[in-house]
């Protein structure tokens, strides 16, 4: 608990209740800053007209703090109008008392009644935006690895994709908090994954039960970076198809997760997010909730549609990217391109298969079923692949099932032979490394990958942002938080 919360909670052994809590906008009078005060609320707390009152100045704090005091060297003034009556009023216009809010827009003041005290505090989201800045320049400053959460994680291919790029940024990372449904994609990334390996807190649950469980929220400690990476089934063209729905949120198991993603967001407050979905998510009513919200919290946001192609990836993947900033530091993903020296070709990252092997098929069903397909004008049309090929079309989550739009790959020898890729050629067209896979099933492979996200563009973005945080480190401006116009908070 912090000074402000204790200094709120209790006043010099005083019960003290709070009965009123609002947002003043700081304005200017007489060349000085002013609040002005006109309610009949902070009478709750024995502020009435006439009523001497103390003030006390707490600049580390940023508080003042009001107290009723017969020896108050001020007085609560009063607005009389007729038929009514008095109304208590404050007016505070002083650059000595409300320096210490300077870069503030509006403060809020906290009515205790029981002890006589009314405070003037900064807006909690800028109090967390200076905390949020002072907390990732100390740990850059003094060498300490940056701590990561990773919500909805799966087998943490997306950390392990941007811990790579922070590394090559110039800033060192450490698993802080990991977050997944499937306890077994925890289990294995614990063992084999190093971007998650060491967590200091795994949350092997859905996401809403950890939100919604103030024991543990109130456990969960900050950290400088967080990655997101929301299940993308109520926002998919397949997703959507499959369900007959029409909107993201309609999705009855993962349409809402945006709400306690950005519960769990607040707890750990950090520097950075990094957020990653299907393009069709960034229109979602979700994503503009999100970015609001980030906005509200003191944030800037880049966002970008990478391709892995273009980064030098086989997999034909284009995805939407979302990076926020914490004010003070600014982080941009324009211009954001690789930088190739070969083009890869699919027999870059073939196992040895023998030709004779049993996994070639001439999977007649599939061709049956195109004919059908293209009876009924649905468009639905097999791929394949050839060693020579530089681009593969995208592996999904049920690729080992060999649906018939599932890219497979042709016999080196015989036209009418084709075979699925191995978990292994999975990982390697995806960019990651075949260990993050060892010891699953064909089939868990295509999952955990089917789901995940591509190397390149991820390791790009997390290089970005070590850069970033690097020139932060070295800028000796210390941001004073955030104010909102009213009208935008309230129009």
């Amino acid at each position: 608990m912090n000074s402000i919360s204790t200094a709120i909670i209790a006043v010099c052994g005083a019960v003290a209740t709070l009965v009123d809590y609002t947002v003043h906008k700081i304005a200017t009078h007489k060349s000085a800053p002013r609040v002005f005060v006109e309610t009949r609320r902070i009478a709750r707390a024995g502020f009435e007209p006439g009523v001497r009152y103390t003030i006390e100045l707490d600049p580390g704090e940023r508080r003042l703090t009001l107290r009723v005091s017969e020896a108050g060297a001020y007085m609560v003034s009063r607005r009389q109008r007729e038929g009514a009556p008095a109304t208590p009023v404050l007016d505070l216009n002083s650059n000595e008392l409300l320096g210490i809010f300077e870069g503030q827009r509006e403060i809020r003041m906290v009515v205790m009644a029981g002890a006589g005290v009314i405070y003037f505090l900064p807006l909690a989201t800028s109090s967390a935006v200076i905390e949020r800045a002072a907390r990732v320049r100390d740990k850059l400053v003094s060498g300490a690895p940056l701590a990561t959460a990773s919500i909805c994680a799966g087998a943490g291919f997306m950390a392990y994709a941007l811990a790579k790029g922070y590394e090559q940024g110039g800033i060192r990372t450490a698993p802080a908090v990991v977050n997944e449904i499937d306890s077994e994609q925890v289990e294995h990334a614990l063992q084999h994954n190093p971007a998650v390996a060491g967590a200091q807190l795994t949350l092997a649950a859905p996401l809403q039960e950890v939100a919604l469980d103030p024991w543990l929220m109130a456990r969960v400690p900050k950290v400088e970076i967080a990655e997101l990476s929301l299940p993308c089934s109520g926002a998919s063209a397949a997703g959507k198809a499959k369900r007959g729905t029409d909107v993201t949120e309609e999705h009855p198991e993962v349409g809402h997760l945006i709400a306690p993603a950005i519960m769990l967001l607040h707890r750990l407050q950090p520097a950075v997010v990094v957020v990653e979905n299907v393009v069709p998510y960034r229109n979602s009513g979700s994503a503009w909730i999100l970015r609001h919200t980030l906005r509200d919290m003191g944030y800037s946001l880049s966002e970008v549609e990478l391709d892995g192609v273009e980064f030098g990836q086989l997999e034909a993947r284009r995805r939407w990217f979302l990076v926020a900033a914490t004010a003070g530091l600014s982080i941009t993903l324009d211009d954001l391109v690789p930088q190739l020296t070969t083009v890869p070709r699919v027999e870059d990252v073939l196992e040895e298969v023998a030709a004779d092997d049993p996994r070639w098929s001439g999977y007649a069903y599939l061709f049956t079923k195109q004919v059908r397909d293209e009876a009924k004008g649905n468009g639905f049309m097999m791929q394949t692949v050839k060693p020579g090929d530089s681009k593969v079309p995208t592996l999904r989550k049920g690729y080992h099932k060999g649906g018939s739009t599932d890219p497979l790959l042709v016999h080196p020898d015989r036209n009418d032979l084709f075979r699925k890729f191995t978990g292994t050629e999975h990982a390697r067209i995806k960019g990651f490394p075949a260990d993050l896979v060892t010891g699953l099933s064909e089939t868990r492979a295509h999952e955990l990958l089917g789901q995940s996200v591509l190397y390149a563009p991820l390791a790009a973005i997390g290089r970005r942002i070590g850069e970033a945080l690097q020139a932060f480190a070295r800028n000796s401006a210390v941001p004073q938080g955030i104010g909102y116009r009213l009208e935008r908070a309230t129009g």
